[in-house]
């Protein structure tokens, strides 16, 4: 991902938390995927990059489920 395409992915994102679109917890976690994909390894730790991962199907409620979700999105820039 170029920084064109983060930068663009990221506006999209702050874009659609304001109109409702998904809640507030994804596009939190889509946020903080766009940027460890945009920046790789340098951006958070091995272990915060697995627990962001494993919110998805393991957290401890909805918002945090959403949260991993949104991470797994933003990693895949979808």
């Amino acid at each position: 991902m170029d920084e064109a395409n983060f930068m663009s992915e990221m506006a999209k994102a702050r874009a659609s938390d304001k109109h409702g679109e998904r809640s507030v917890a994804y596009w939190q976690g889509y946020e903080r995927g766009l940027r460890r994909q945009y920046h790789g390894d340098k951006f958070g730790t091995p272990q915060e990059h697995a627990l962001w991962l494993s919110l998805a199907d393991d957290g401890s409620d909805l918002s945090s489920r959403e949260r991993g979700q949104g991470y797994r999105d933003g990693l895949a820039a979808k």
